[in-house]
């Protein structure tokens, strides 16, 4: 039951406070169309429709009264029940350590071993590589709000060449300090992969260069391998409505900082892509 049902339900319940005729039926403004013969909506194609209301396409419908109250019962209901409800989408996996995901050793069938048949895949190909793509997706879906968890696989030439996980769910939210950003801008072209590591802690996305995955791809073209820290809240009602942060840093031939971009935003949706 979507959204819009449960709004419809508080709009019928609206209609109690109407006067009841004398015979005992009430009117009632249902959000339908009267199908016409002809393809157009004329209130004469229907024999239930009592009354066309302008232009718009909206009509004056009579339901007994007994009936009315039936149909706010089961209205009424089935809110509440969808209210309460929450069922998961995807593919349950547990996020793992990105230790194990070691770049440039781990092949297709080894992730499968470890984190079971991915929610999809794709695949794609250049002049200089083939590269496939696979998806774990863990959403648990509640009437106000959406808990999800990522891990999303790079592979090029058969070998992993960049990861990008995060998850919004309590239990093993990903996180971001964003307190040394300004640190990390002064720091290129002097700081190290150790010095990054010792400063924002382990990236929850990296990648060799070149690479596909959309946050990191920007800056690869000139470096040789980019690091990412990404944190995002429950989405609400509103499935675009979530807080997030991010860090990429990039990293050059001599192993040190490149570039560095950040950002904290609200109401955007930001997940791995190519």
């Amino acid at each position: 039951m979507s959204v819009n049902w449960i709004y419809r339900a508080i709009c019928y319940l609206s209609v109690w406070s109407q006067p009841v005729s004398a015979t005992g039926w009430r009117e009632i403004k249902l959000w339908g169309r009267c199908a016409a013969p002809t393809g157009h909506h004329s209130p004469k194609a229907a024999p239930n429709c009592s009354r066309h209301l302008g232009k718009t396409t909206d009509y004056i419908f009579t339901m007994p009264m007994k009936m009315q109250r039936a149909l706010v019962v089961v209205l009424f209901a089935g809110s509440l029940s969808f209210l309460c409800s929450c069922f998961t989408v995807g593919t349950k996996f547990t996020l793992p350590n990105p230790d194990k995901l070691q770049l440039g050793t781990l092949q297709p069938a080894d992730c499968i071993t470890l984190f079971g048949k991915p929610t999809s895949t794709e695949s794609k190909t250049t002049a200089g590589a083939s590269y496939v793509f696979y998806k774990y997706d863990d959403s648990l879906v509640r009437a106000l709000s959406v808990s999800e968890r990522v891990l999303y696989l790079e592979f090029k030439d058969g070998r992993l060449n960049g990861y990008f996980l995060w998850s919004s769910f309590n239990e093993d939210k990903t996180k971001v300090d964003m307190n040394n950003v300004d640190k990390l801008k002064s720091g290129v072209g002097k700081l190290t992969k150790g010095d990054v590591l010792n400063m924002v802690g382990k990236p929850n996305a990296k990648a060799f260069c070149p690479t596909m995955i959309y946050e990191l791809k920007e800056d690869c073209a000139t470096n040789t391998e980019v690091w990412g820290w990404y944190m995002r809240g429950e989405s609400g009602a509103d499935p675009a409505n979530f807080d997030f942060s991010q860090i990429y840093v990039w990293f050059d031939t001599s192993g040190k900082i490149s570039s560095v971009e950040s950002g904290e935003r609200k109401n955007e949706v930001v997940s791995p892509k190519h």
